[in-house]
């Protein structure tokens, strides 16, 4: 029987197709395999990790308690106090991550107890220090507690060998593996290159990934170039108001919006901080109530809203060309920890894109962090000038007290010498 081309094609189709399910799967269970091999790899390495913080954090308790001896001074302890916390957490994550070797699980809890008895021991080191310098620094001459911290030095050494043997081990499976896994893989690229339309739609697809990708990164380094500018106009230690002008000005040029405005929440109520080509707004005001207007109605929920359908006579931007009524609004509230610290409304042309919204969000974060700070500087000068203020007065009055006194006195010696006269 003569075989036809159609026939030839179809059979070579599914020959090639055969093959490559075979040899899909095939390398799907072996990348398996490869990806469990790394698996393992990383998790030695977290268990070697796990016990590097540990040996640490009894180290730094080392550091802390001699310092404390030498010098009494209690800023020494911190390292102590706050490694002991450390270093359980670290232990109880080990005990996870070994739950499968049992040689391991002993070694811990010997560990356990000698960190136990180390802490112990550093524990009766700080109650002598604060009463008895001498016995504290001779119970340290000892050398008792440098012999449990060199006997943990060895314990997790020992454990770091054992992890060391196991990832000796590990990284061979894994090499073997990754070899494995290389040969099947080429075996596989020489396989599809006979099958052009397959390569051709991987290769479309690809592209079509590849400036999925690109516009992603572009987008990426947008948001983070314009975070960059705006961080470098709200540096220094400006005051609130030179702040919200900076901000306007800065996000209004790099959005390109043609109106912007920057209301600071200071005592229930929203101020206006900074504006940018900004001329009219119904029911013209720099002060806004929470839930007053679509302003305050962001402050009340915490929302950000953009509105499409701006009334004629809600705001105006203010040009050499005229005025003009800008087709978007945006409006942002800044939140610190859920806290207001302001809003703000930023009127376009165009549409806003998810962009734009993104790059604010982002932007929002920092600039109510931002303002809470400079908030915070502005009442700290106040309370300095009110405590400057009130000491002045005290001195003025403190002065004049003492010239009521000098005068009292002066008074009483002329009535003495008025009384022994007429006697």
């Amino acid at each position: 029987m003569k075989t036809t081309l159609s026939q030839k094609i179809l059979a070579g189709f599914i020959s090639c197709t055969v093959i490559l399910i075979a040899v899909a799967i095939f390398s799907f269970r072996n990348s398996e395999k490869f990806i469990d091999t790394n698996q393992w790899v990383n998790h030695t390495h977290e268990v070697l990790y796990e016990f590097d913080q540990v040996l640490n954090g009894t180290i730094d308790g080392e550091t802390g308690i001699r310092g404390f001896v030498i010098t009494g001074n209690d800023a020494f302890l911190e390292p102590y106090n706050s490694s002991v916390g450390k270093i359980t957490t670290h232990l109880n994550k080990l005990r996870t991550l070994t739950s499968d070797n049992p040689t391991q699980q002993r070694n811990i809890e010997i560990l356990q107890k000698q960190i136990d008895s180390v802490n112990r021991l550093r524990e009766t080191i700080i109650a002598l220090r604060k009463s008895d310098f001498a016995k504290a620094r001779d119970l340290m001459n000892t050398g008792v507690e440098k012999k449990l911290q060199d006997g943990i030095r060895t314990t997790i050494a020992e454990c770091r060998d054992i992890e060391n043997t196991l990832l000796v081990e590990r990284k061979k499976t894994s090499d073997d593996d990754a070899h494995s896994f290389n040969t099947i893989f080429i075996i596989l690229l020489l396989i599809i290159g006979t099958v052009l339309v397959v390569v051709y739609f991987i290769i479309s697809s690809n592209l079509k990934a590849l400036k999925k990708a690109e516009q992603e990164s572009a987008n990426k380094n947008w948001i983070l170039a314009g975070n960059v500018e705006l961080n470098e106009k709200v540096r220094g230690e400006k005051e609130v108001r030179e702040l919200a002008q900076a901000v306007i000005e800065q996000l209004c040029t790099y959005l390109k919006v043609q109106i912007g405005a920057f209301y600071i929440y200071e005592n229930e109520q929203l101020y206006l901080g900074g504006t940018y080509a900004f001329h009219f707004r119904k029911n013209n005001t720099n002060i806004i109530k929470v839930g007053e207007g679509l302003v305050g109605q962001v402050a009340l929920e915490k929302k950000t809203i953009v509105f499409t359908e701006v009334p004629a006579d809600y705001i105006k931007i203010n040009s050499g060309l005229g005025n003009a009524v800008p087709k978007n609004i945006l409006l942002l509230p800044l939140l610190q920890d859920g806290v207001l610290k302001g809003v703000l409304e930023l009127g376009s042309a165009k549409e806003f894109t998810e962009l734009d919204i993104e790059f604010l969000n982002l932007a929002g974060e920092n600039l109510a962090i931002v303002i809470n700070a400079a908030q915070s500087r502005t009442k700290l000068k106040e309370l300095l000038e009110e405590t400057q203020r009130q000491a002045e007065e005290l001195e003025t009055q403190q002065e004049e007290l003492k010239q009521s006194n000098e005068e009292l006195q002066e008074k009483t010696i002329l009535l003495e010498k008025s009384e022994g006269q007429l006697a």
